[in-house]
C-alpha cells in the first residue's frame, strides 16, 4: 500500500506491506524519515527531535542544523569543499535540494538534477516482502570525467540489548575519525576482529559514556552486516555486497551527546571529494557520459 500525505507542509510518500513501512520525503532531497517493523512496531529511523519536525536547509548548511533524522543521500561530498569553482556543502548537493518523484503501486523514483557538477542522480525504493530494494542510476552528463563520492547515510535508533554482528572475512576499518577512545585515531588501522569492541552498542542511553568512532572497511568478501536485539528479535540485516566499501558512524554520546549509529554503503573511503582525483580508482570515477548503476537491500526481521 502507498500514500501521500502531509508532514510540516511537505509530500511525504509511504510504501507499506505487512512486513514494513517506509516514510521519503522527495522534496528534502530524498530524506527516509521513517522505517518500521510493522509486526514489532519498531522505529528504526533515528531523531534527534521529539516530536520529530522536518524542515527545509539551505544548501551550504552544516548537516548538524537539519532535521537529523533519519537517512539521506550524500553526494558528490560528505565534507564541505570546493571543487572547480563549485562550493559544496557539508554532506553534498542531495540532501537539501527539491527533488522530483514518480509513484506507482511498487515502487517510488526520485531524481535529482545536479546542474553544479553536471549529473542526474536516481533512486528508486520498493518493497519485496520484508526486504527494501535500493537501486540507483547517476549519469554524468559532461564530456569531462568526473569524481565523486556517494553514500547512503542512514541514522539508525540504538536500543538496550541490540548488537551488531557480520558475515564474511574482512581485512581492516580505516578510521576517519574518533573521540575518547585509546589508541585510535584519524589513519589508524583497525583489525576487524577488534572492531566489536569499538563498537559496544549494547550500552544504556544515559550511561557514562562520550565517545565516537568513524572509518570504512571493504567489502571484498563481506556478504552482510545484522543488527539484531538480543531480548526482542528484532534486526535490521544489510545485504551490501555489490558496494565497494562501507562506513561505519557510532557515537555514543561522543557527538552533541547523541546515540545512533549509521552503517552507510558508499563507493569510496574518503570523506570529501577534494581527497578523489579524476585519476582515482574506477569506483570513485564517472567517465564522460558514462551512466552507473547500483543497488542493495536492507531487510527487516523479528
Amino acid at each position: 500500500m502507498n500514500q501521500v500525505e502531509k508532514i510540516d507542509n511537505f509530500e511525504v510518500v509511504t510504501l507499506k506491506n505487512d512486513i514494513c513501512q517506509i516514510k521519503i520525503v522527495p522534496e528534502l532531497g530524498m530524506k527516509i524519515i521513517s522505517l518500521k517493523n510493522e509486526k514489532s512496531s519498531r522505529e528504526w529511523m533515528w531523531s534527534a527531535k521529539n516530536p520529530n519536525q522536518i524542515f527545509e536547509n539551505d544548501p551550504l548548511d552544516p548537516f548538524e542544523l537539519s532535521p537529523l533524522i533519519g537517512a539521506d543521500e550524500c553526494l558528490p561530498t560528505i565534507d564541505p569543499c570546493e571543487i572547480n569553482g563549485v562550493e559544496m556543502g557539508d554532506h553534498g548537493l542531495v540532501w537539501s535540494k527539491k527533488c522530483d518523484y514518480s509513484l506507482n503501486e511498487k515502487e517510488i523514483i526520485c531524481t535529482a538534477d545536479l546542474e553544479q557538477i553536471k549529473m542526474k542522480f536516481k533512486r528508486t525504493i520498493s518493497l519485496s516482502g520484508p526486504a527494501i530494494q535500493f537501486k540507483y542510476e547517476l549519469q554524468n552528463m559532461s564530456s569531462n570525467k568526473q569524481p565523486y563520492i556517494w553514500a547512503f547515510h542512514p541514522l539508525f535508533n540504538i536500543q538496550e540489548h541490540d548488537h551488531w554482528s557480520y558475515d564474511g572475512v574482512w581485512g581492516s576499518f580505516l578510521c576517519t575519525s574518533s573521540k575518547n577512545i585509546q589508541g585510535v585515531s584519524r589513519g589508524s588501522n583497525i583489525r576487524v576482529n577488534d572492531l566489536k569492541g569499538f563498537l559496544k552498542m549494547n550500552i544504556r542511553n544515559g550511561e557514562k559514556d562520550n565517545y565516537f568512532i568513524k572509518g570504512f572497511f571493504t567489502n571484498d568478501s563481506q556478504t552482510m552486516i545484522e543488527i539484531k536485539n538480543k531480548d526482542t528479535n528484532d534486526s535490521l540485516i544489510f545485504d551490501y555486497k555489490n558496494i565497494p566499501f562501507t562506513g561505519i558512524w557510532l557515537t555514543r554520546g561522543g557527538w552533541n551527546n547523541y546515540h545512533h549509529i549509521v552503517i552507510e554503503p558508499s563507493n569510496a573511503c574518503y570523506e570529501s571529494l577534494s581527497e578523489v582525483s579524476v585519476d582515482s580508482e574506477e569506483t570513485s570515477t564517472l567517465q564522460p557520459h558514462e551512466t552507473r548503476e547500483w543497488e542493495f537491500s536492507i531487510k527487516l526481521s523479528n
